[in-house]
């Protein structure tokens, strides 16, 4: 029979991984948590819990008891820098290395490499919209646009080149579809490039303005 899941999250690796084990015992399945048995311990107090975590002992139990003072619950710990853990007094060198055992320090963000990202990832944003200038933009298209742009932000580019040549493609769109205007021909409308307008009447044969496939093409470039 299999053993039923708890809701909430292991306080040791952060996962949604916890189960009933034998016993009762609330228990985290992965064998990568560093400590399976701290939601249990936490049902019985989380300083204790924070104290087996951190080896147990007097010195377990002494550096459990700083953190706990100072408000460091199990979700602040795995979140905390250095700096913030060696602010609590009586955390020094040795017992840094004790809570990093158990807490693994977390990468810090690099400020300037976010930004970089961040630029980026607005820029490719912003010209995949210009270079859809005249066709309908649906609300499907910006989902898939911005989870494109979350994964894959782009590398660094010249951000200026490419403006030109999204702002030029879009002038070029803009005097195709001058061009291919709609005029009124018999009591319908018709592209007037496609129909060979004349003022007055058609060189060719009247094309619906609906069946110009020059405007069908900028429409719909896939096809």
């Amino acid at each position: 029979m299999p053993m039923p899941d708890v809701q909430g999250r292991c306080p040791a690796c952060g996962t949604s991984s916890l189960f009933l084990s034998e016993g009762g015992h609330v228990t985290c399945s992965r064998t990568a948590c560093v400590a399976p048995g701290a939601a249990d311990q936490l049902l019985h107090g989380e300083e204790a819990a924070l104290a087996e975590l951190l080896g147990g002992g007097p010195a377990g139990r002494g550096i459990a008891g700083m953190l706990t003072m100072y408000g460091f619950s199990f979700p602040k710990l795995r979140h905390a820098t250095d700096a913030d853990l060696m602010a609590v007094p009586g955390i020094g060198e040795e017992s840094l290395a004790v809570i990093r055992r158990a807490f693994p320090a977390v990468a810090e963000p690099d400020p300037v490499a976010e930004l970089a990202r961040l630029r980026e990832g607005l820029h490719k944003f912003r010209y995949a919209l210009v270079s859809r200038a005249g066709r309908e933009t649906t609300i499907d298209f910006m989902r898939a646009l911005l989870d494109d742009v979350l994964k894959y932000p782009g590398e660094p580019c010249d951000r200026d080149e490419q403006y030109a040549r999204a702002e030029e493609a879009e002038a070029v769109v803009q005097r195709i579809r001058a061009l291919h205007r709609p005029v009124e021909h018999n009591g319908r409308t018709i592209c007037g490039e496609c129909s060979g307008w004349d003022g007055g009447s058609t060189d060719n044969s009247p094309c619906g303005y609906g069946q110009c496939s020059t405007l069908r093409a900028l429409d719909n470039p896939e096809g």
